[in-house]
């Protein structure tokens, strides 16, 4: 019973880092496209990033 669990553990674990890899992409996405659209809206600042 007690290897059962830890794999259960093991498995909980492995969901817990890929959906805090998830909320990062998503988080770092968003800020990507909320400078993308900054940028956008200023033609003078596209310059600098390309």
């Amino acid at each position: 019973m007690a290897k059962k669990d830890k794999k259960v553990n093991a498995w909980q674990i492995i969901v817990a880092v890929f959906q805090a890899l998830a909320a990062l992409f998503g988080s770092l996405k968003k800020s990507h496209d909320i400078a993308h659209e900054a940028s956008s809206e200023d033609p003078s600042r596209q310059k600098g990033l390309r």
